[in-house]
């Protein structure tokens, strides 16, 4: 309903519409003014006129046998009302006459006073003209077609505008090689040019600081080998810890950053194979003992299953660092969809942090997952997939794993 409220396409068509009913409106009411001008008041007097003379022919006192020649010539219903007499051919015509004006309806009838007598012809049968169906069904067919003409005409000048609805869409789910189709030569035209230069200077500008991010990944890569090397020869064993676990901070770091990029450009790396889902629970939940599961049912899917468990390990790892216990995995399934729920009790993610689960570096925090880059990296991994990751707040957090049936 709300598409039909404020379609643009419907809007226009109204205006199109209105604007010809009031026009065709206008020209009528001309057409008709026009007529009685010129000539129903001609034809009005001339009848008028041609009454009095009949009525004149009959007489006063009315003559009958004169009055019926009358009728017979001319076939008109004729009746006669005066003191003494109230006379007519046609005994329904009279009944109809002696009814008061405001009950006289659908006869059209010319009346004439002589000498206290009311002379009144009406055509024979003469009713209202009933509706002239013939006229006017054709006339709503051809409004019809030119209603419908015009609207696929106002839709088709106005496709451009949902060319570039689904193209700004697509910008905004991150493809950035969607294009405006230009198809024509006119303002549109020009509009959608332009966003396809937005398109091309954005893309290049993503595709710069991603080539960026990963050339400086891999060059940390050696540094980080060299210096974890060189901390084998310090003596001092806290000092020796301390540098080894920034360094295996940073690695971590990299390793994500290097895998998320890595997915995000060719997610036909996935090495897939059907595991079966409680196996690969029970895998993670290894290293988190306490963890709560809940597997009333049995289900196999195709996943790269080493890439799956990160995920799934890091939804558990987040949980147990930012929520409180207990912390609970459930395994749950219908007729379409398998999914997978990580709950704590903490404080939940806020409504405004949810919708930017798959952003690197968010929200904010000084480790590798506080930085985003765990929960990012587990969104890539499960979007290679297929599969939807989705956060809500329900007595702290909620991570749903959403896996279409194949």
């Amino acid at each position: 309903m709300k598409f039909v409220k404020n379609s643009l396409y419907l809007k226009l068509l109204a205006i199109y519409s209105v604007t010809f009913l009031l026009l065709f409106g206008l020209v009528l009411v001309a057409i008709k003014s026009s007529r009685l001008m010129s000539i129903e008041n001609s034809i009005r007097f001339n009848i008028q006129n041609y009454a009095q003379y009949l009525a004149h022919d009959i007489g006063a006192p009315p003559d009958l046998e004169r009055a019926k020649e009358i009728q017979n010539k001319t076939k008109l219903d004729v009746v006669i009302l005066g003191k003494d007499v109230a006379w007519s051919n046609n005994p329904h015509f009279l009944k109809y006459c002696e009814k008061s004006k405001e009950k006289r309806h659908f006869r059209r009838q010319v009346r004439v006073e002589n000498r206290g007598y009311t002379y009144i012809f009406g055509g024979r049968n003469l009713k209202q003209p009933e509706f002239a169906w013939e006229i006017f069904l054709p006339f709503i067919a051809i409004f019809s077609i030119i209603l419908f003409a015009s609207y696929r005409l106002v839709k088709h000048v106005m496709k451009p505008i949902i060319d570039m609805k689904a193209t700004a869409s697509a910008f905004g789910e991150g493809k950035w090689d969607a294009r405006v189709p230009l198809k024509s030569q006119d303002e549109f035209a020009d509009l959608g040019s332009t966003m396809n230069s937005m398109a091309e200077k954005i893309e290049t500008h993503f595709k710069n600081m991603k080539d960026l991010l990963l050339a400086i990944s891999h060059e940390l890569r050696s540094p980080l080998t060299r210096m974890r090397v060189t901390t084998e020869f310090i003596a001092d064993e806290n000092v020796k810890k301390s540098l080894n676990e920034e360094i295996n901070h940073l690695d971590r770091i990299t390793g994500m950053l290097l895998e998320r990029e890595r997915l995000s450009a060719r997610p036909d790396i996935l090495e897939k194979k059907m595991t079966n889902v409680s196996d690969i629970i029970q895998n993670v939940v290894k290293k988190y003992p306490e963890t709560k599961v809940v597997m009333p049912i049995h289900e196999s899917i195709p996943v790269d299953q080493n890439r799956f468990e990160l995920a799934l390990g890091t939804l558990l790892d987040n949980a147990y660092k930012h929520g409180k216990p207990p912390v609970e995995i459930s395994l749950g399934a219908d007729q379409n969809l398998i999914w997978i729920e990580v709950k704590d009790y903490g404080q939940g993610l806020p409504i405004e942090h949810i919708a930017k689960l798959g952003e690197p570096f968010f929200p904010s925090s000084k480790s590798a997952e506080g930085f985003g880059l765990g929960l990012s990296l587990a969104y890539s991994i499960f979007k290679a997939h297929g599969f939807a990751l989705t956060a809500k707040k329900d007595d702290g957090c909620v991570f749903r794993i959403e896996i279409p049936r194949a």
